[in-house]
């Protein structure tokens, strides 16, 4: 997802996570903590430095009923942070 608008960024964010909820999906975020779509894309959609990754869990049916996300730093953000505290 493109870093322009971050209110743009946060309502993609939300769609997405509304769409599982109302599949009946639940999201956990840190891993093990179920949480609300709201909370997550606030969570994600403020976080430009770190995209988040989508373990998702199935029902033995095959339906997706849970869904951990994974905090995954950008390479790019460590070496900005390194040339804004080094100039």
């Amino acid at each position: 997802m493109t870093v322009n608008n971050p209110r743009r960024i946060f309502k993609a964010y939300l769609k997405e996570l509304r769409a599982y909820e109302s599949e009946g999906v639940k999201l956990y975020y840190p891993y093990n903590e179920e949480c609300s779509p709201r909370f997550l894309a606030e969570t994600m959609a403020g976080d430009p430095g770190a995209t988040y990754m989508r373990d998702l869990e199935e029902s033995e049916e095959g339906k997706v009923i849970r869904v951990h996300f994974n905090r995954i730093l950008l390479a790019d953000a460590g070496r900005e942070g390194k040339r804004n505290n080094n100039p």
